[in-house]
């Protein structure tokens, strides 16, 4: 039956509390009901120790509490130790218990990377507020002043907990973003293995999925409501392709965007469940160059066209609404408005694209 075939599955992966309904039953070959009908049963049989959340377009994703949570509640109570010491320890533990049912309890998206406009911004959302609070209490006490540093090292560290509590269900941003930078800028694999098996960042699979994932992403958007510059320029960003022979090896390119419209960027990074080859990796983006097949020789196919015509001049000069609105503000509030550039800045939008690289040599 379908139901003690999920129930079997739960139980032999205890260590991990995030699955797909589509993931469970992956290898089971006999005929399988609804999905509503197998969630169902699952209800009846787990009651309030299950968590079924169902997202657009993707199987149900089924979660588990930890079933010792009622256990603890009463525990807490009537097994107080008498030693201070025994009780102190008690105290800890228990609140551990707390905070990893709560982890357990969280739902995070397995199939997609962060929009690349939100990927760090949203990161403190992924922390369950039980481990916040202990880290709060732990990192912050007897700390004055600006706390913004502090609470970036609270979330990078809650980060790293919860990837160690459940590794094999939980992408963290934070981390996976640590691991892309630095195989950028260093290219070692060893490295990030290194660091991963220390929880200090993801693994070096894990930056090769999200760079694959990346480059598959379509950067470009297209808009008919602002002005769109593309600017490319030489970037030395990974230091194992430099020669010392003033040679160039990539070329990084950005997407100015103006006026900045809202959503315009918010679709999030599909994530690739198998690498690629290297020989398909290569032909992400690619452009043939082609050879010129020169028509007409000569001056004869040259066109000269009036640009005047084209292109009328005139001395009539034209104020926007955001260069008034800078006037006015600069006019009411003086020097309490910022510059006109950081002004206009703040209706830009740069959005990073893609990165030419060629071989070494």
């Amino acid at each position: 039956m379908v139901v003690n075939y999920i129930v079997n599955f739960l139980d032999e992966h205890k260590d991990e509390c995030q699955f797909s309904l589509e993931e469970i039953l992956a290898d089971y070959t006999c005929e399988k009901p609804s999905d509503k009908w197998i969630l169902h049963k699952l209800k009846e049989k787990y009651k309030d120790e299950i968590i079924i959340t169902r997202l657009k377009n993707q199987s149900p994703i089924i979660s588990l509490k930890d079933t010792g949570h009622e256990i603890l509640y009463k525990a807490w109570y009537e097994k107080q130790e008498k030693k201070m010491e025994d009780e102190r320890i008690r105290v800890v533990k228990s609140a551990g218990k707390i905070i990893v049912e709560d982890i357990r309890s969280q739902i995070y998206l397995l199939h997609s990377y962060p929009s690349p406009i939100t990927f760090l911004e949203n990161a403190e959302e992924d922390v369950p507020v039980t481990l916040q609070t202990l880290l709060e209490t732990i990192i912050l006490k007897n700390k004055r002043g600006d706390l913004h540093r502090w609470r970036v090292i609270i979330t990078a560290i809650s980060h790293a907990i919860i990837s160690a509590t459940r590794p094999r269900s939980f992408i963290s941003s934070i981390l996976t973003a640590l691991s892309s930078l630095l195989l950028k800028k260093y290219g070692s694999s060893s490295l990030l293995d290194i660091l991963s098996a220390l929880g200090f960042s993801a693994s070096y699979r894990e930056a090769r999925v999200f760079e694959i994932s990346s480059v598959l992403h379509p950067y470009l958007y297209e808009s008919q409501q602002g002005f769109t510059q593309f600017v490319f320029d030489n970037v030395d960003h990974q230091t194992c392709t430099l020669t010392g022979s003033n040679t160039l090896h990539a070329m990084a390119g950005i997407q100015c965007t103006t006026p900045k419209i809202k959503n315009l960027f918010s679709s999030v990074i599909p994530r690739v469940q198998k690498i690629p080859a290297s020989i398909e990796v290569g032909k992400f983006g690619r452009i043939d160059v082609l050879p010129f097949q020169k028509v007409n020789p000569g001056i004869a196919s040259v066109k000269i066209e009036n640009l005047q015509d084209l292109n009328p001049l005139t001395n009539d000069i034209e104020v926007n609404t955001v260069e008034c609105s800078w006037f006015y503000g600069k006019w009411q509030h003086g020097d309490k408005m910022p510059g006109s550039f950081k002004f206009i800045n703040l209706f830009n939008y740069i959005n990073c694209i893609t990165i030419i690289k060629q071989k070494k040599g």
